[in-house]
């Protein structure tokens, strides 16, 4: 057969067949920071609190020390805010986080931008578009960290829940 030119045949299809999914694969890649802002009901803006908070971004999404920093400075502001019964989940996904890195910008402002979706019971209830710029902090990255993160929970609270 490898000298029929069958295999070649087959090899060609089946890459033709691959390269039809890449479209539909590739469209997902962007993560939810891509879809539409979605509003908060207004009757849900007392009503929820914020019970869980994951972190995701396009380089991997376990718990880490970024995650760990970033809810503890979220968590605070998100529990003035969020002050009613119905639990929900925040995910918010972080534009091209280094979680290593300073979040330093050229321009020596710790910046993190980022969407966020309120989801409850698996069902998205709410999404927005969120940046924050802060003057940068001392302290090195724990300092720019816990800025960021507490700037990101203001926006959250300003941008969903009108607050």
């Amino acid at each position: 057969m490898a000298g029929s030119g069958q295999t070649d045949g087959m090899t060609l299809d089946r890459l033709l067949a691959f390269g039809g999914l890449v479209p539909l694969v590739s469209g997902c890649a962007g993560g939810f920071d891509d879809a539409a802002p979605l509003p908060l009901p207004p009757a849900a803006t007392d009503a929820i609190h914020i019970d869980r908070v994951e972190v995701r971004s396009s380089f991997y999404n376990p718990r880490d020390a970024f995650h760990e920093a970033f809810e503890a400075g979220v968590r605070p502001v998100l529990d003035r805010c969020a002050t009613g019964v119905r639990p929900v989940t925040l995910r918010a996904w972080i534009h091209d986080l280094d979680r290593s890195g300073s979040l330093l910008r050229d321009d020596g402002r710790v910046h993190l931008p980022g969407a966020v979706e309120l989801v409850e019971r698996g069902r998205v209830i709410a999404r927005a578009r969120i940046s924050v710029e802060v003057s940068t902090p001392e302290g090195g990255l724990p300092a720019h960290r816990t800025a960021a993160s507490r700037a990101f929970g203001e926006a959250v609270c300003r941008d969903l829940f009108s607050r």
